[in-house]
């Protein structure tokens, strides 16, 4: 349990981008990954993570044009398409054996944002309101048969609120 509590906490979004080395556009690249940063971002802030400790990690997923596989490459600003591209090649050699000077595409982009390892937060104030019931049940499938299941928004739990199994717990990023 101690290491559920020190682990990292991260979310990740992939997205697909295809943008192509001849057509580069840096200012939509950079308004992509910013969005998606802070997107990201929120959940960790509003459980009470300071927005300047965490990391973020972007990766984009390259590949020769009319290839079908990609190498992911760690990307940084300025996103600078000539930096990306001696990235590019220098791991496409090593995993393939050779590099070419055709035209190559960032075919997917990669965001994850985390808080820092180990990093204990304060525990919220104990709320006096009830949790909010179930928002629907539903007939889920367990080795004895279905079983009406409840589904409960996570938001309107509150700490050390004990629910009745089979149950759901649902947020925007996990179930």
């Amino acid at each position: 349990a101690l290491g559920c509590l020190l682990a990292d906490i991260r979310y990740a979004e992939q997205r697909s981008l295809r943008m192509a080395n001849t057509a580069w556009d840096q200012p939509r690249l950079a308004a992509a990954i910013d969005a998606t940063a802070a997107r990201l971002a929120e959940p960790l802030v509003k459980a009470g993570h300071r927005r300047d400790t965490l990391r973020i990690g972007i990766d984009g997923l390259i590949r020769y044009r009319e290839q079908s596989d990609t190498v992911e490459v760690p990307l940084e600003a300025p996103y600078d398409p000539q930096r990306i591209a001696i990235a590019f090649k220098s791991i496409h050699q090593r995993l393939y054996g050779f590099a070419t000077d055709e035209a190559w595409e960032l075919d997917t982009l990669r965001v994850n944002v985390s808080g820092p390892s180990g990093e204990l937060l304060a525990a919220s104030p104990v709320k006096t309101a009830v949790s909010a019931g179930p928002l629907r049940a539903a007939q889920c499938w367990f080795e004895n048969g279905a079983i009406a299941t409840a589904f409960y928004d996570r938001e309107t739990l509150v700490p050390e609120a004990r629910i009745r199994g089979p149950a759901i717990i649902e947020d925007p990023w996990s179930t």
